[in-house]
């Protein structure tokens, strides 16, 4: 069927191979569909106000019905291109005045992505911690749209834990096996961007002393009191033996980080090697004192 009229039934469409990203190329398509007589068109296609592309098409037409016409144009999109409009013109130049339109344009505003970069991970207090302590760790990263925070820990066999979805990650209580390898992933639409950074626990270091000495020399009948207290555990378990596990024979009095073993009156059955034992978490430290009598 032959065509004696023109026809420009729809406006053009603008067509994009992929996302735009900030450094990459990319080609747009100028699309301007179901067009006659296609001789007669000329297309526009511009990134703001600059004209990026013109083309007429002047070829002899084979045969007389609507034909789909396209321009292309491959660019590489930059930071100053966020919010600009690509306009897709496309006119028709017939003589018909009673033809309308004879001019039709689309707009697309450029959405312009950014890939993650730029990854930063602090730690406070540091990357070396002792058990039963806490640590913050708060992660960054640049891009548009701001990238989704992740952190994971890495296993053994190389796989990832998911551990979080918020930018500040906070462990409480370590162990000695929470040390390794922690994760920070920032991801958008058309990327990722990975840190890593080492946390070691290392082993609670607490002490114990007992007081008065490592030897006391005492009187039958006196009263003697054997302190021990515990530096560097805030909740020690505390308990007394001899060093032959028979009976005290004595008072134990413990609160907080102190204990002591009244001895009263001291008898022969006090004499011994009387040990102090501490446990802070798997930790467990042993300090002895002789009591001798006369």
């Amino acid at each position: 069927m032959y065509l004696a009229f023109a026809a420009f039934p729809r406006d053009p469409e603008i067509h994009l191979n992929g996302l735009l990203e900030v450094g990459k190329p990319i080609t747009v398509k100028c699309l301007v569909p179901d067009v006659y007589p296609f001789d007669k068109l000329e297309i526009d296609l511009l990134k703001g106000d600059h004209l990026m592309k013109n083309q007429e098409f002047l070829e002899v037409m084979d045969r007389k019905s609507p034909e789909t016409k396209s321009l292309e144009v491959t660019f590489t999109p930059i930071v100053e291109d966020i919010g600009k409009a690509l306009v897709c013109r496309a006119k028709l130049h017939v003589d018909e005045t009673d033809f309308a339109p004879k001019e039709r344009e689309t707009t697309k505003v450029l959405q312009v992505y950014i890939s993650p970069k730029n990854t930063v991970i602090s730690v406070n207090p540091s990357t070396r911690l002792q058990e039963g302590g806490s640590v913050t760790m708060t992660c960054s990263s640049e891009g548009l749209p701001a990238p989704e925070i992740f952190w994971s820990k890495k296993l053994d066999n190389g796989n990832l834990q998911l551990l979080s979805g918020n930018a500040t990650l906070t462990l409480i209580a370590m162990r000695i096996e929470d040390s390794g390898i922690y994760v920070c992933e920032g991801g958008n639409l058309i990327g990722k961007s990975r840190k890593e950074v080492e946390l070691i626990v290392q082993e609670k270091l607490f002490t114990i002393e007992i007081s008065p000495g490592p030897r006391i020399a005492a009187q039958i009948g006196d009263l003697v009191v054997l302190t021990c207290g515990v530096t560097g555990c805030e909740s020690p378990s505390i308990s007394w033996r001899t060093h032959t596990d028979s009976p005290l024979n004595g008072t134990v009095r413990s609160e907080g980080t102190e204990s002591t073993l009244t001895l009263h009156p001291v008898s022969f059955e006090n004499e011994h090697f009387y040990l102090c034992s501490a446990t802070c978490g798997q930790k467990k430290v042993e300090k002895r004192i002789q009591v001798e009598l006369y």
